[in-house]
């Protein structure tokens, strides 16, 4: 649990921000250097049958379960 004084609160988000505009400026210099029509740009999605439309990936449940019972793990021993 982080617990800040307001000072230090103050100073975090300011730290965040800056953090994100840096990543936006990266972000907008490689899609720059990107061919015109390059298919990066574009969110990709995938196709959701339940509702018969296309979602894009970020917004995809993950199941996934490290306990699940692979059968086909090799991290197994014989």
């Amino acid at each position: 649990m982080l617990i800040f004084s307001f000072p230090e609160a103050i100073d975090y988000i300011q730290e965040l921000n800056a953090t994100k505009d840096d990543l936006l400026r990266r972000l907008a210099q490689a899609k720059g250097g990107l061919p015109l029509g390059h298919p990066l740009p574009t969110p990709q999605s995938i196709p959701n049958l339940a509702i018969g439309q296309m979602i894009p990936l970020w917004e995809r449940e993950w199941n996934y379960s490290p306990d699940a019972d692979d059968e086909g793990s090799e991290d197994e021993v014989n």
